[in-house]
């Protein structure tokens, strides 16, 4: 029993110290504030003639309902994206700094690492849920409408679709990157792409399940992660109110905002328990990822973490050359922006592979090229996947090579 509890408290204590350090970066304030700026603009004024979504052509009035749903909807999209980027790079992040080798002389066990750091990416993105759960409050106050029910719901109707729908997909992005980082370390450009796949077919496999089973059956609530499949449902299911014969009732989203002048009262989900409990079999399968990754997690050992990782010999030690004065170039007058700019490009490219060049200038001369239709939908994707290897270090570089303290 002493041992179970020293290593809960393990858990909660890296748990803790990871999601401090991480509260204060600056990726972590910038996804914060889009989140919270998207969730704003995703709800129209009251009485508004556009809208970002249109339901067959009619948008939902501002009730509570209506504004919890969509912007519940909005989060499981968003944060299952940009969230695995956010807290992606967490032990590698250890592994550049020296703590993990600090961590492999304690009694700390690898199940308890990961664990923790899971729980440190989860409570990272619920960080952010809390205060969208403040913006949404602000919203109905200051762009609510009401409907034939009133404002439709009160706060159950604002904030339990945001808490019930978007936390197992979170669950999941936690224990993924905790995954990614164990099994896949050298593979970023992989990674990268695989969650970019699976987040595409989170968003299209449950509309192909709702079509044949019902929105409460266990299967479509399972495979419906992103919640997309239930929300559209449950909107649809009151267009009939006040819908025309001959308009099916079609989900757009679209920039810039279309005009439309129709609206329609959103009323709610029906009975969502316990049929939305089923979403929380991927809490299960987060753990299990986590598990699975602590098997082979090498807890900063070199000796544990085989040929590939260990630390080659350095070069046999020799004199001290003798040291040569050089006198510094005089400051080049121009523009501080543009040679930080300059610098910032030099670094991103550093060691591309002629490979890399290569297949980039052909993706882009294709582009140019092809026909608009083929460029827009099958080349511009493969081109922006192809230059996620040099993007995703950004966010990280200055903490990974030690030099923030001198930025």
């Amino acid at each position: 029993m002493s041992s179970f509890t020293g290593t809960l408290r393990a858990v909660a204590a890296i748990a803790l110290a990871d999601f401090r350090q991480r509260a204060r970066s600056h990726s972590f304030l910038i996804i914060l504030a889009l989140t919270v700026l998207a969730s704003w603009h995703l709800v129209p004024p009251a009485g508004a003639t556009a809208a970002p979504i249109r339901i067959g052509g009619f948008r939902a009035l501002n009730t509570a309902a209506g504004i919890g749903a969509s912007v519940a909807l909005l989060c499981a999209l968003w944060l299952f994206f940009a969230g695995f980027y956010l807290v992606g790079n967490t032990i590698r992040r250890d592994m550049a700094t020296g703590v993990g080798e600090i961590l492999a002389t304690t009694r700390v066990g690898k199940g308890a690492y990961l664990f923790g750091k899971a729980l440190s990416n989860l409570a990272v993105l619920f960080a952010i849920l809390v205060v969208v759960s403040l913006t949404l409050v602000l919203l109905l106050f200051v762009k609510g409408e009401a409907g034939e029910s009133g404002v439709g719901g009160g706060l159950g109707a604002l904030l339990l679709p945001l808490w019930l729908l978007v936390p197992p997909s979170l669950t999941l992005v936690a224990a993924l990157a905790v995954a990614a980082e164990i099994h896949l370390r050298r593979g970023r450009m992989l990674v990268h792409a695989a969650h970019f796949v699976l987040w595409i077919g989170f968003m299209t496999f449950p509309f192909a399940v709702f079509q044949n089973a019902s929105p409460s059956s266990a299967g479509s609530q399972i495979s419906d992660l992103l919640a997309l499949g239930t929300v559209a449902t449950a909107f649809e299911a009151d267009l009939p109110t006040v819908a025309s014969a001959g308009e099916p009732p079609t989900q757009q989203v679209t920039f810039p905002f279309p005009e439309t002048t129709r609206t329609f009262e959103f009323r709610g989900f029906r009975n969502p328990l316990p049929a939305w409990l089923w979403r929380f079999v991927w809490v299960g399968i987060a753990a299990l990822l986590v598990t699975l990754a602590a098997i082979s997690f090498h807890r900063f050992d070199p000796e544990r973490a085989g040929p590939a990782h260990r630390p080659r010999p350095g070069p046999a030690e020799t004199l001290a050359a003798p040291v040569s004065r050089w006198a510094l170039a005089d400051l080049a007058p121009g523009s501080p922006l543009l040679t930080r700019l300059g610098t910032e490009l030099q670094l991103m490219l550093h060691g591309r592979s002629r490979r890399w060049w290569l297949v980039s200038a052909g993706l882009l001369l294709a582009s140019a090229l092809a026909p608009l239709p083929a460029a827009h939908r099958f080349l511009l994707p493969v081109l922006w996947l192809w230059q996620l290897p040099v993007l995703a270090p950004l966010g990280a570089r200055e903490i990974v090579a030690r030099t923030s303290e001198i930025v």
